[in-house]
């Protein structure tokens, strides 16, 4: 672990994989940095992802639909993970897949089926087609 200036770092995400949960501690000094957002593995705590606070799933869909003139509505999207959150809270409908964790499944305005069973595909086959 090294100081950084985080004005310097052109970086939207990074991605941490540690054989000790935790990271050592690393990744909670990590998750508490001012600017910063990121999501630890909850299961085995062995890997995690951190990014800028302002730079999320959430702000890149409201960037890309204004860029594409689509209305928030409008949109879909299609998330098993927790860090998916913000993106499910973001567009207009909410296709959450049948493996995601509860938190996630509460947010749904549809529960597809699973990754394994093509969730993605039926999704779009019922509620896109």
């Amino acid at each position: 672990m090294r100081d950084y200036d985080l004005e310097k770092v052109p970086v939207a995400k990074m991605e941490f994989a540690s054989e000790d949960p935790g990271g050592h501690g690393l990744f909670a000094k990590l998750l508490s940095w001012p600017g910063l957002a990121g999501l630890m593995d909850p299961y085995h705590k062995k890997n995690m992802e951190l990014y800028a606070a302002d730079v999320t799933k959430g702000s890149g869909i409201l960037h890309a639909l204004s860029y594409l003139g689509i209305p928030v509505s409008r949109s879909f999207a299609f998330g098993d993970g927790l860090n998916d959150i913000e993106m499910m809270q973001t567009v207009g409908t909410s296709l959450v897949m049948d493996n995601a964790r509860p938190q996630l499944k509460a947010l749904a305005d549809h529960i597809v089926p699973s990754v394994d069973e093509d969730g993605v595909a039926a999704g779009i086959a019922e509620y896109l087609l």
